[in-house]
């Protein structure tokens, strides 16, 4: 916990813990901000292959089915497209 009363970055709220209880965006501290915690966090979220990135692989065989899903709205059961581009990079190289 700390001390004193901090704002949240994204939207404002006072921070209570180390999540924003208004948009749950964590708090970064200082050394997180750091090149090697960043690169760490950067590989982590390119190589984790969680059910996300399992549905959004399975659905690249359906042609223009991520197309139709993103544009109606239904975004959360899928990798983010800049995700996707990362991912399919990663596995080309």
């Amino acid at each position: 916990m700390r001390n004193i009363a901090l704002r949240c970055a994204n939207c404002g709220i006072e921070l209570v813990g180390d999540y924003c209880h208004g948009c749950g965006q964590h708090v970064a501290e200082a050394n997180e901000l750091a090149l090697r915690p960043l690169a760490r966090r950067f590989g982590d979220e390119l190589l984790h292959l969680d059910f996300k990135s399992v549905r959004t692989l399975l659905a690249l065989f359906n042609p223009g089915r991520l197309t139709r899903e993103f544009l109606n709205g239904r975004r959360r059961p899928y990798l983010s497209p800049l995700k996707l581009y990362f991912l399919a990079a990663a596995i080309f190289f």
